[in-house]
Protein backbone atom coordinates (compact mmCIF):
# COMPACT_ATOMS: atom_id res chain seq x y z
CA UNK A 1 0.00 0.00 0.00
CA UNK A 2 2.74 2.43 1.04
CA UNK A 3 4.82 1.40 -1.96
CA UNK A 4 1.95 2.12 -4.36
CA UNK A 5 1.28 5.46 -2.67
CA UNK A 6 4.96 6.45 -3.00
CA UNK A 7 5.06 5.40 -6.66
CA UNK A 8 1.85 7.31 -7.36
CA UNK A 9 3.13 10.42 -5.59
CA UNK A 10 6.45 10.23 -7.45
CA UNK A 11 4.64 9.85 -10.77
CA UNK A 12 2.33 12.77 -10.02
CA UNK A 13 5.24 15.05 -9.03
CA UNK A 14 7.28 14.15 -12.13
CA UNK A 15 4.27 14.76 -14.40
CA UNK A 16 3.60 18.11 -12.73
CA UNK A 17 7.21 19.16 -13.14
CA UNK A 18 7.13 18.19 -16.82
CA UNK A 19 3.81 19.97 -17.42
CA UNK A 20 4.73 23.15 -15.59
CA UNK A 21 8.49 23.11 -16.25
CA UNK A 22 8.57 26.58 -17.87
CA UNK A 23 6.72 28.14 -14.95
CA UNK A 24 9.01 26.31 -12.52
CA UNK A 25 12.14 27.60 -14.28
CA UNK A 26 10.78 31.16 -14.18
CA UNK A 27 10.00 30.84 -10.46
CA UNK A 28 13.50 29.48 -9.71
CA UNK A 29 15.10 32.38 -11.57
CA UNK A 30 12.77 34.87 -9.86
CA UNK A 31 13.60 33.46 -6.41
CA UNK A 32 17.31 33.71 -7.22
CA UNK A 33 16.82 37.37 -8.12
CA UNK A 34 15.00 38.10 -4.86
CA UNK A 35 17.73 36.30 -2.92
CA UNK A 36 20.50 38.45 -4.42
CA UNK A 37 18.53 41.65 -3.90
CA UNK A 38 18.26 40.80 -0.20
CA UNK A 39 21.82 39.59 0.44
CA UNK A 40 23.68 42.14 -1.70
CA UNK A 41 22.08 45.19 -0.14
CA UNK A 42 25.15 47.38 -0.76
CA UNK A 43 25.20 46.81 -4.53
CA UNK A 44 26.16 48.28 -6.93
CA UNK A 45 29.77 48.57 -5.80
CA UNK A 46 32.25 51.05 -7.28
CA UNK A 47 35.73 49.71 -8.17
CA UNK A 48 38.75 51.18 -9.97
CA UNK A 49 37.42 50.82 -13.52
CA UNK A 50 34.01 52.24 -12.58
CA UNK A 51 35.23 55.83 -12.49
CA UNK A 52 36.10 55.93 -16.21
CA UNK A 53 32.58 54.75 -17.12
CA UNK A 54 31.01 57.27 -14.73
CA UNK A 55 33.03 60.14 -16.22
CA UNK A 56 31.72 59.37 -19.69
CA UNK A 57 28.18 59.07 -18.28
CA UNK A 58 28.58 62.54 -16.72
CA UNK A 59 29.56 63.89 -20.13
CA UNK A 60 26.25 62.44 -21.43
CA UNK A 61 24.26 64.95 -19.38
CA UNK A 62 23.75 67.27 -22.34
CA UNK A 63 23.33 64.29 -24.71
CA UNK A 64 26.59 65.24 -26.38
CA UNK A 65 30.17 64.05 -25.89
CA UNK A 66 32.46 67.08 -25.66
CA UNK A 67 35.71 65.08 -25.77
CA UNK A 68 36.89 61.69 -26.95
CA UNK A 69 35.50 59.25 -24.36
CA UNK A 70 37.86 56.85 -22.62
CA UNK A 71 35.14 54.20 -22.89
CA UNK A 72 32.67 53.20 -25.57
CA UNK A 73 29.27 54.81 -24.89
CA UNK A 74 27.17 51.66 -24.34
CA UNK A 75 27.62 51.14 -20.60
CA UNK A 76 27.92 54.86 -19.71
CA UNK A 77 24.55 55.32 -21.42
CA UNK A 78 23.03 52.78 -18.98
CA UNK A 79 24.63 54.69 -16.09
CA UNK A 80 23.10 57.90 -17.42
CA UNK A 81 19.67 56.30 -17.77
CA UNK A 82 19.77 55.05 -14.16
CA UNK A 83 21.14 58.37 -12.85
CA UNK A 84 24.31 56.58 -11.73
CA UNK A 85 26.83 58.97 -13.25
CA UNK A 86 27.83 60.44 -9.86
CA UNK A 87 26.68 57.86 -7.33
CA UNK A 88 25.49 54.42 -8.51
CA UNK A 89 21.82 53.89 -7.75
CA UNK A 90 20.08 50.75 -6.59
CA UNK A 91 18.16 50.80 -9.87
CA UNK A 92 21.39 50.06 -11.74
CA UNK A 93 21.86 46.86 -9.74
CA UNK A 94 18.23 45.82 -10.31
CA UNK A 95 18.61 46.31 -14.07
CA UNK A 96 21.94 44.46 -14.23
CA UNK A 97 20.50 41.59 -12.20
CA UNK A 98 17.45 41.49 -14.49
CA UNK A 99 19.73 41.43 -17.55
CA UNK A 100 21.68 38.47 -16.19
CA UNK A 101 18.54 36.54 -15.25
CA UNK A 102 17.02 37.30 -18.66
CA UNK A 103 20.16 35.90 -20.32
CA UNK A 104 19.84 32.73 -18.25
CA UNK A 105 16.16 32.35 -19.21
CA UNK A 106 16.91 32.84 -22.92
CA UNK A 107 19.59 30.14 -22.95
CA UNK A 108 17.38 27.82 -20.86
CA UNK A 109 14.59 28.38 -23.42
CA UNK A 110 16.98 27.48 -26.25
CA UNK A 111 18.00 24.28 -24.45
CA UNK A 112 14.33 23.37 -23.96
CA UNK A 113 13.62 24.20 -27.63
CA UNK A 114 16.33 21.69 -28.57
CA UNK A 115 14.63 18.99 -26.44
CA UNK A 116 17.35 18.91 -23.78
CA UNK A 117 16.17 16.99 -20.70
CA UNK A 118 14.87 18.84 -17.64
CA UNK A 119 17.69 17.46 -15.47
CA UNK A 120 20.35 18.90 -17.76
CA UNK A 121 18.54 22.25 -17.89
CA UNK A 122 18.46 22.16 -14.08
CA UNK A 123 22.26 21.72 -14.12
CA UNK A 124 22.58 24.73 -16.42
CA UNK A 125 20.39 26.82 -14.10
CA UNK A 126 22.42 25.76 -11.06
CA UNK A 127 25.72 26.82 -12.67
CA UNK A 128 24.22 30.07 -13.99
CA UNK A 129 22.59 31.17 -10.73
CA UNK A 130 25.26 30.48 -8.10
CA UNK A 131 26.90 33.64 -6.68
CA UNK A 132 30.17 33.54 -8.72
CA UNK A 133 28.10 33.54 -11.93
CA UNK A 134 25.91 36.46 -10.81
CA UNK A 135 28.41 38.57 -8.86
CA UNK A 136 29.32 40.94 -11.72
CA UNK A 137 25.80 42.36 -11.52
CA UNK A 138 26.82 43.81 -8.16
CA UNK A 139 29.61 45.96 -9.65
CA UNK A 140 29.59 49.13 -11.71
CA UNK A 141 31.18 47.34 -14.67
CA UNK A 142 30.17 46.55 -18.24
CA UNK A 143 30.36 42.74 -18.13
CA UNK A 144 26.65 42.08 -17.49
CA UNK A 145 25.38 44.36 -20.25
CA UNK A 146 27.90 42.90 -22.71
CA UNK A 147 26.84 39.38 -21.79
CA UNK A 148 23.18 40.27 -22.34
CA UNK A 149 23.78 41.55 -25.87
CA UNK A 150 25.91 38.52 -26.75
CA UNK A 151 23.24 36.12 -25.50
CA UNK A 152 20.50 38.01 -27.39
CA UNK A 153 22.67 37.88 -30.50
CA UNK A 154 23.34 34.14 -30.32
CA UNK A 155 19.89 32.93 -29.20
CA UNK A 156 17.96 35.09 -31.67
CA UNK A 157 20.32 34.16 -34.50
CA UNK A 158 19.86 30.42 -33.91
CA UNK A 159 16.08 30.70 -33.48
CA UNK A 160 15.77 33.07 -36.43
CA UNK A 161 17.56 30.66 -38.77
CA UNK A 162 15.70 27.60 -37.49
CA UNK A 163 12.25 29.23 -37.42
CA UNK A 164 12.81 31.27 -40.60
CA UNK A 165 12.01 34.53 -38.79
CA UNK A 166 13.70 37.57 -40.29
CA UNK A 167 12.91 39.84 -37.35
CA UNK A 168 14.89 37.60 -34.97
CA UNK A 169 17.87 37.60 -37.32
CA UNK A 170 17.84 41.40 -37.56
CA UNK A 171 17.56 41.79 -33.76
CA UNK A 172 20.47 39.37 -33.40
CA UNK A 173 22.68 41.43 -35.73
CA UNK A 174 21.85 44.65 -33.86
CA UNK A 175 22.54 43.04 -30.48
CA UNK A 176 25.94 41.70 -31.60
CA UNK A 177 26.83 45.20 -32.86
CA UNK A 178 25.75 46.73 -29.53
CA UNK A 179 28.05 44.33 -27.64
CA UNK A 180 30.99 46.14 -29.30
CA UNK A 181 29.58 49.52 -28.27
CA UNK A 182 29.57 48.30 -24.66
CA UNK A 183 32.90 46.47 -24.73
CA UNK A 184 35.28 47.23 -27.64
CA UNK A 185 36.78 43.73 -27.34
CA UNK A 186 33.85 42.63 -29.51
CA UNK A 187 34.32 45.11 -32.34
CA UNK A 188 35.56 42.24 -34.53
CA UNK A 189 33.11 39.57 -33.36
CA UNK A 190 31.00 40.26 -36.44
CA UNK A 191 33.93 39.03 -38.56
CA UNK A 192 33.82 35.66 -36.75
CA UNK A 193 30.04 35.33 -37.04
CA UNK A 194 30.08 36.61 -40.63
CA UNK A 195 32.74 34.04 -41.56
CA UNK A 196 30.85 31.15 -39.94
CA UNK A 197 27.61 32.12 -41.65
CA UNK A 198 29.28 32.60 -45.02
CA UNK A 199 30.92 29.16 -44.92
CA UNK A 200 27.65 27.61 -43.72
CA UNK A 201 25.78 29.25 -46.60
CA UNK A 202 27.96 27.49 -49.17
CA UNK A 203 28.00 24.14 -47.33
CA UNK A 204 24.43 23.91 -46.03
CA UNK A 205 21.63 22.22 -47.95
CA UNK A 206 18.80 23.76 -45.92
CA UNK A 207 17.88 27.26 -44.71
CA UNK A 208 20.15 28.90 -47.28
CA UNK A 209 17.87 31.96 -47.52
CA UNK A 210 18.00 32.49 -43.74
CA UNK A 211 21.77 32.03 -43.72
CA UNK A 212 22.14 34.57 -46.53
CA UNK A 213 20.00 37.09 -44.64
CA UNK A 214 21.96 36.51 -41.42
CA UNK A 215 25.28 36.93 -43.25
CA UNK A 216 24.25 40.21 -44.88
CA UNK A 217 22.49 41.50 -41.76
CA UNK A 218 25.52 40.83 -39.53
CA UNK A 219 27.80 42.73 -41.88
CA UNK A 220 25.43 45.65 -42.53
CA UNK A 221 24.46 46.43 -38.93
CA UNK A 222 28.03 46.05 -37.67
CA UNK A 223 29.16 48.48 -40.35
CA UNK A 224 26.41 50.95 -39.41
CA UNK A 225 26.88 50.94 -35.62
CA UNK A 226 30.58 50.15 -35.14
CA UNK A 227 31.72 51.94 -38.27
CA UNK A 228 29.45 54.88 -37.42
CA UNK A 229 31.04 55.35 -33.99
CA UNK A 230 34.55 55.08 -35.43
CA UNK A 231 33.66 57.66 -38.09
CA UNK A 232 32.16 59.95 -35.44
CA UNK A 233 35.35 59.75 -33.35
CA UNK A 234 37.44 60.51 -36.41
CA UNK A 235 35.36 63.50 -37.50
CA UNK A 236 34.93 65.06 -34.06
CA UNK A 237 38.10 64.03 -32.24
CA UNK A 238 40.54 63.10 -35.03
CA UNK A 239 40.87 59.54 -33.70
CA UNK A 240 40.16 56.53 -35.90
CA UNK A 241 38.97 53.90 -33.42
CA UNK A 242 36.40 53.10 -30.75
CA UNK A 243 38.45 54.07 -27.69
CA UNK A 244 41.97 55.42 -27.11
CA UNK A 245 42.86 52.51 -24.80
CA UNK A 246 44.30 50.01 -27.27
CA UNK A 247 47.83 51.42 -27.45
CA UNK A 248 47.91 51.92 -23.68
CA UNK A 249 46.55 48.46 -22.91
CA UNK A 250 49.04 46.71 -25.19
CA UNK A 251 51.88 47.99 -22.99
CA UNK A 252 51.20 45.21 -20.47
CA UNK A 253 52.29 42.67 -23.12
CA UNK A 254 55.67 44.34 -23.73
CA UNK A 255 56.52 45.47 -20.19
CA UNK A 256 59.06 42.69 -19.58
CA UNK A 257 61.18 43.44 -22.67
CA UNK A 258 61.20 47.24 -22.93
CA UNK A 259 64.99 47.03 -23.11
CA UNK A 260 64.61 45.75 -26.68
CA UNK A 261 63.39 49.16 -27.91
CA UNK A 262 65.68 50.66 -30.60
CA UNK A 263 67.88 53.65 -29.76
CA UNK A 264 65.56 56.01 -31.59
CA UNK A 265 63.25 55.60 -28.56
CA UNK A 266 66.14 56.12 -26.08
CA UNK A 267 64.53 58.87 -23.97
CA UNK A 268 61.11 57.20 -23.93
CA UNK A 269 62.72 53.80 -23.25
CA UNK A 270 64.49 55.16 -20.19
CA UNK A 271 61.23 56.68 -18.87
CA UNK A 272 59.25 53.49 -19.45
CA UNK A 273 61.84 51.24 -17.79
CA UNK A 274 62.13 53.57 -14.80
CA UNK A 275 58.37 53.63 -14.21
CA UNK A 276 58.01 49.88 -14.80
CA UNK A 277 60.67 49.14 -12.19
CA UNK A 278 59.04 51.60 -9.78
CA UNK A 279 55.66 49.90 -10.29
CA UNK A 280 57.22 46.57 -9.34
CA UNK A 281 57.97 47.74 -5.81
CA UNK A 282 54.96 49.98 -5.17
CA UNK A 283 51.22 49.44 -5.20
CA UNK A 284 48.50 52.04 -5.50
CA UNK A 285 46.19 52.00 -2.51
CA UNK A 286 44.68 55.48 -2.79
CA UNK A 287 41.56 54.06 -4.45
CA UNK A 288 39.67 50.85 -3.67
CA UNK A 289 41.51 47.84 -5.06
CA UNK A 290 39.67 45.61 -7.43
CA UNK A 291 38.83 42.39 -5.59
CA UNK A 292 40.20 40.26 -8.46
CA UNK A 293 43.38 42.32 -8.91
CA UNK A 294 46.47 40.75 -7.33
CA UNK A 295 49.46 42.60 -5.91
CA UNK A 296 52.10 40.49 -7.68
CA UNK A 297 54.37 43.52 -8.20
CA UNK A 298 55.21 42.50 -11.76
CA UNK A 299 54.94 46.06 -13.11
CA UNK A 300 52.76 45.04 -16.05
CA UNK A 301 50.35 47.93 -15.52
CA UNK A 302 53.13 50.50 -15.23
CA UNK A 303 51.83 52.58 -18.15
CA UNK A 304 48.96 54.02 -16.08
CA UNK A 305 51.53 55.60 -13.75
CA UNK A 306 53.69 56.74 -16.67
CA UNK A 307 51.15 58.73 -18.70
CA UNK A 308 51.75 62.23 -17.26
CA UNK A 309 55.52 62.05 -17.67
CA UNK A 310 55.30 60.53 -21.13
CA UNK A 311 52.84 63.16 -22.37
CA UNK A 312 55.18 65.87 -21.08
CA UNK A 313 58.21 64.35 -22.84
CA UNK A 314 56.43 63.93 -26.18
CA UNK A 315 54.33 67.08 -25.80
CA UNK A 316 51.05 65.24 -26.39
CA UNK A 317 47.86 67.16 -25.68
CA UNK A 318 45.49 64.19 -25.53
CA UNK A 319 45.31 60.56 -24.52
CA UNK A 320 44.43 59.69 -28.13
CA UNK A 321 47.81 61.03 -29.35
CA UNK A 322 49.59 59.09 -26.62
CA UNK A 323 47.72 55.88 -27.43
CA UNK A 324 48.50 56.15 -31.14
CA UNK A 325 52.18 56.69 -30.34
CA UNK A 326 52.28 53.75 -27.90
CA UNK A 327 50.56 51.49 -30.43
CA UNK A 328 53.37 52.22 -32.88
CA UNK A 329 55.97 51.70 -30.13
CA UNK A 330 54.48 48.36 -29.05
CA UNK A 331 54.25 47.15 -32.63
CA UNK A 332 57.96 47.94 -32.99
CA UNK A 333 58.73 45.98 -29.81
CA UNK A 334 56.67 42.97 -30.92
CA UNK A 335 58.37 42.95 -34.33
CA UNK A 336 61.75 43.14 -32.61
CA UNK A 337 60.98 40.29 -30.20
CA UNK A 338 58.07 38.17 -31.45
CA UNK A 339 59.01 35.15 -29.31
CA UNK A 340 59.05 37.24 -26.14
CA UNK A 341 55.59 38.54 -27.03
CA UNK A 342 54.42 34.96 -27.68
CA UNK A 343 55.80 34.00 -24.26
CA UNK A 344 53.68 36.73 -22.64
CA UNK A 345 50.60 35.45 -24.46
CA UNK A 346 51.24 31.88 -23.24
CA UNK A 347 51.80 33.10 -19.66
CA UNK A 348 48.41 34.85 -19.74
CA UNK A 349 46.53 31.73 -20.91
CA UNK A 350 46.23 29.82 -17.58
CA UNK A 351 45.35 33.00 -15.68
CA UNK A 352 42.44 33.64 -18.02
CA UNK A 353 40.78 30.41 -16.87
CA UNK A 354 41.14 31.16 -13.16
CA UNK A 355 38.02 31.78 -11.01
CA UNK A 356 36.54 35.28 -10.97
CA UNK A 357 35.10 35.01 -7.46
CA UNK A 358 35.20 38.07 -5.20
CA UNK A 359 34.52 38.74 -1.53
CA UNK A 360 30.94 39.57 -2.50
CA UNK A 361 30.32 36.12 -3.98
CA UNK A 362 32.34 34.43 -1.23
CA UNK A 363 30.39 36.22 1.52
CA UNK A 364 33.82 36.81 3.14
CA UNK A 365 34.18 33.08 3.87
CA UNK A 366 37.18 31.04 2.77
CA UNK A 367 35.11 27.85 3.03
CA UNK A 368 32.53 29.18 0.56
CA UNK A 369 35.35 30.41 -1.66
CA UNK A 370 36.85 26.91 -1.65
CA UNK A 371 33.49 25.49 -2.80
CA UNK A 372 33.19 28.02 -5.64
CA UNK A 373 36.79 27.45 -6.76
CA UNK A 374 36.30 23.67 -6.75
CA UNK A 375 33.11 23.98 -8.80
CA UNK A 376 34.81 26.40 -11.20
CA UNK A 377 37.75 24.13 -12.04
CA UNK A 378 35.41 21.15 -12.35
CA UNK A 379 33.27 23.10 -14.82
CA UNK A 380 36.28 24.25 -16.85
CA UNK A 381 37.69 20.71 -17.06
CA UNK A 382 34.28 19.40 -18.14
CA UNK A 383 34.04 22.14 -20.78
CA UNK A 384 37.43 21.24 -22.28
CA UNK A 385 36.53 17.54 -22.19
CA UNK A 386 33.27 18.14 -24.07
CA UNK A 387 34.95 20.43 -26.61
CA UNK A 388 37.61 17.76 -27.20
CA UNK A 389 34.91 15.12 -27.80
CA UNK A 390 33.08 17.47 -30.18
CA UNK A 391 36.29 18.19 -32.08
CA UNK A 392 36.95 14.46 -32.39
CA UNK A 393 33.41 13.84 -33.68
CA UNK A 394 33.81 16.69 -36.16
CA UNK A 395 37.07 15.30 -37.54
CA UNK A 396 35.51 11.83 -37.74
CA UNK A 397 32.51 13.16 -39.68
CA UNK A 398 34.72 15.22 -41.99
CA UNK A 399 36.64 12.11 -43.09
CA UNK A 400 33.52 10.05 -43.79
CA UNK A 401 32.08 9.67 -47.32
CA UNK A 402 29.15 12.01 -48.05
CA UNK A 403 26.46 9.31 -47.78
CA UNK A 404 27.81 7.91 -44.51
CA UNK A 405 28.19 11.44 -43.15
CA UNK A 406 24.52 12.28 -43.82
CA UNK A 407 23.38 9.01 -42.26
CA UNK A 408 25.51 9.59 -39.16
CA UNK A 409 24.23 13.17 -38.81
CA UNK A 410 20.64 11.95 -38.89
CA UNK A 411 21.49 9.52 -36.10
CA UNK A 412 22.96 12.27 -33.94
CA UNK A 413 19.88 14.52 -33.81
CA UNK A 414 16.64 15.33 -35.59
CA UNK A 415 17.98 18.81 -36.42
CA UNK A 416 21.72 18.33 -36.81
CA UNK A 417 22.24 21.78 -38.37
CA UNK A 418 20.75 23.60 -35.37
CA UNK A 419 22.81 21.44 -33.02
CA UNK A 420 25.98 22.21 -34.96
CA UNK A 421 25.34 25.97 -34.94
CA UNK A 422 24.46 25.85 -31.23
CA UNK A 423 27.91 24.47 -30.53
CA UNK A 424 29.89 26.34 -33.15
CA UNK A 425 28.75 29.93 -32.52
CA UNK A 426 29.02 30.02 -28.68
CA UNK A 427 32.37 28.17 -28.71
CA UNK A 428 33.67 30.60 -31.37
CA UNK A 429 32.73 33.56 -29.14
CA UNK A 430 34.41 31.88 -26.14
CA UNK A 431 37.62 31.28 -28.11
CA UNK A 432 37.55 34.77 -29.67
CA UNK A 433 37.21 36.40 -26.24
CA UNK A 434 40.04 34.31 -24.83
CA UNK A 435 42.42 35.07 -27.71
CA UNK A 436 41.76 38.82 -27.53
CA UNK A 437 42.26 38.86 -23.77
CA UNK A 438 45.57 36.98 -23.76
CA UNK A 439 46.84 38.77 -26.89
CA UNK A 440 46.37 42.36 -25.66
CA UNK A 441 46.00 41.98 -21.88
CA UNK A 442 47.23 39.81 -19.02
CA UNK A 443 44.47 37.22 -19.28
CA UNK A 444 42.24 38.75 -16.62
CA UNK A 445 39.53 36.20 -15.57
CA UNK A 446 37.06 39.07 -15.50
CA UNK A 447 37.23 39.23 -19.29
CA UNK A 448 35.97 35.63 -19.45
CA UNK A 449 32.85 36.43 -17.42
CA UNK A 450 30.96 37.68 -20.48
CA UNK A 451 31.16 34.15 -21.94
CA UNK A 452 30.60 32.07 -18.78
CA UNK A 453 26.94 31.45 -19.62
CA UNK A 454 28.03 30.15 -23.03
CA UNK A 455 30.43 27.78 -21.26
CA UNK A 456 27.58 26.43 -19.11
CA UNK A 457 25.34 26.23 -22.19
CA UNK A 458 27.98 24.25 -24.11
CA UNK A 459 28.37 21.83 -21.20
CA UNK A 460 24.60 21.26 -20.96
CA UNK A 461 24.22 20.80 -24.71
CA UNK A 462 27.32 18.61 -24.82
CA UNK A 463 25.96 16.24 -22.16
CA UNK A 464 22.68 16.07 -24.10
CA UNK A 465 24.58 15.34 -27.32
CA UNK A 466 26.68 12.54 -25.79
CA UNK A 467 23.66 10.86 -24.18
CA UNK A 468 21.69 10.96 -27.47
CA UNK A 469 24.70 9.80 -29.47
CA UNK A 470 25.12 6.77 -27.23
CA UNK A 471 21.43 5.89 -27.43
CA UNK A 472 21.26 6.21 -31.21
CA UNK A 473 24.46 4.22 -31.78
CA UNK A 474 23.19 1.44 -29.51
CA UNK A 475 19.95 1.27 -31.52
CA UNK A 476 21.81 0.96 -34.78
Amino acid sequence: MNLKFKDGLKSMVSQSIFRYSKILVFLIVLMAGIFYILVWDNAPIVVNDSSSYMKVATDFQDLKLDKLPARTPGYPFLLWLTNSHEHPTRLLFFIQLALHLSSVLLLAYLLNYMAVSKKIIALFLLLSLIPPSVVMTAYVLSETLTQFFLVIGVVFLLLGIDKSKRSLIVISSIALSFSALVRPTYQLIFVVIFGLLLVSFFLAKKARRQLALATVSTFVFSTIFIGGLILNNYRNFDYFGLTPFFGLGLCCKTARFLEKLPDEYAEVRETLIKNRDRARVTYRTATPRRPWHNSSHNGLYYIWLTQPELRKIKNFNSRAELSTYLLKLNRTLIKQSPLLYLKEVIIALPTYWFPSTTNVSNFNSWKIKFVWVTIHFGVILLFFFIVSILLGCGLFLFNLPAESRDKFRSQIADNADLLLFSFLIPISIIVYTMLLSIAVDVGNPRHRVTTDLFIFFTIALGIHFLINLRKNLNKS
